[in-house]
């Protein structure tokens, strides 16, 4: 009975998956969005920490001999999920650094994807999460809105998906709310 349950859960993931692919395709028709030409990249190994959300954790991906790779350059996956950035390239290695770490010199503009009017930046990694600030407090937010980038810097084209609202805060003392957002990647 358990395991019947079960694959009834798995089944109605797997729709609402199919939707939210489908509201995604709509939404990038509609709003022009062209979709990122991902690099091949291979995982070879994490450098230091195991851990993804540490505080600075740093990949090396190799690099496919079908490519040229540059140092700043954005590092999608799954086609059009933003990653990070290209830090430095030794041979047919490249040494990337997440969207989300406190080294990045730059904020990352990133917008909702079914309301452009609401905007905000990425804050670095705090704690083992990545929020999203500077959201004006006068904006409706749902968990599960999908966020991506903007085209307001030239470092990362638009539309590249970045996460998915978990959880919204009201900042009373600024006027902006921050969310809290899962990855996609």
């Amino acid at each position: 009975i358990e395991l019947k349950r079960k694959l009834v859960e798995y089944d109605e993931l797997k729709v609402q998956n199919k939707d939210l692919i489908d509201q995604i395709n709509r939404l990038s028709t509609q709003t022009s969005i062209a979709e990122a030409k991902p690099k091949q990249f291979e995982l070879v190994k994490i450098s230091g920490s195991q851990n993804l959300f540490s505080s600075d954790p740093v990949l090396r991906l190799a690099i496919s001999s079908e490519n040229e790779v540059f140092v700043g350059e954005p590092v999608y996956y799954d086609k059009n999920s933003l990653f990070g950035f290209v830090d430095r390239i030794e041979g047919n290695t490249a040494f990337v650094i997440p969207f989300y770490s406190p080294r990045l010199d730059f904020n990352i503009p990133v917008q909702n994807l079914s309301d452009t009017s609401q905007k905000g930046f990425i804050q670095k990694i705090d704690k083992g999460r990545i929020a999203i600030r500077n959201v004006s407090k006068d904006v409706g937010i749902n968990s599960g809105d999908l966020w991506v980038t903007t085209s307001d810097v030239a470092e990362v084209p638009s539309g590249l998906i970045v996460g998915v609202v978990k959880s919204s805060r009201i900042s009373d003392d600024q006027g902006f709310q921050e969310l809290e957002i899962d990855p996609q990647f």
